[in-house]
This record gives C-alpha cells, structure tokens and sequence, in this order.
C-alpha cells in the first residue's frame, strides 16, 4: 500500500521571535518604540516566543506568546546597566548551573522589564523582580 504523502502538511512553519534589549545595544525599535535586536546574543535580555496555534481556544486567538527574561539561578533579574554583576556565591550554582539564562515568566513580570530596559527607571526593575519571587 502506498501513502499519498502530499495529503499531509510537512512544511514547517516558523514561529516568531521578538527580541529585546536596552537603547543602547537596539538595532531597531518597534511600533511601540521598545528596544528591539535583530540576533540573539549575550546583548538580548528578554524574548517573546510565539507559540503554535492551538485550535482549542474559544475565543478566536489562534496565537499565544510565552515570555522569557534573564536571570541568574537565584531568580535576580539581569541589569544591564549595573557596573557590578550579582555574583552567585553558591558552590553548585558556580558549577553546574549557567549564570545567566532565559526564565519563563509571567506577562506582567516581562512588561515591566521591557518598561526597564526602555527606560533605564531602576523602579520598573524592582517591580519586576518583587513579583517574579
């Protein structure tokens, strides 16, 4: 029996990424005027990842996001405008875990970062680690 494989959809799709940074490191800026880079690099702080469509949404949505900032394994947020980085003192945290890697986080945990990295106000920043512990 031979399966008729152009009935299946075997395309890929790719999904969107939006990544961010701070003024000064930006290649562009989006509709709403946040510091945007083209590549992920060690310059990108935070991402939006756009998730497959689902078809069990009731409210027409077909796409979802899922937000991810950086952040040591500690859970404190990165500050690219720190001259001092918080350093892990943590023996196993030195040595098994990354210092510095992309966190799932909430909606509300991601906008007020992109707020901090778009207007350097240190407030946005303690916000968003207050509600990320």
């Amino acid at each position: 029996m031979k399966v008729d494989t152009s009935a299946f959809n075997t395309s890929q799709q790719k999904f969107e990424t939006k990544l961010f940074t701070n003024n000064s490191n930006a290649s562009f800026f989006d509709e709403d005027d946040n510091p945007r880079s083209s590549e992920d690099n060690d310059k990108t702080y935070a991402k939006a990842v756009k998730n497959k469509p689902s078809k069990h949404f009731s409210n027409g949505e077909k796409f979802s996001f899922s937000f991810y900032i950086k952040t040591n394994p500690s859970k404190v947020i990165y500050d690219p405008n720190s001259i001092n980085d918080t350093k892990i003192h943590s023996f196993i945290n030195k040595v098994c875990k990354s210092e510095w890697s992309y966190r799932e986080v909430s909606e509300s945990v991601f906008n007020k970062y992109i707020n901090f990295l778009k207007t350097e106000n240190v407030q946005w920043l303690n916000n968003a680690q207050r509600e990320l512990k």
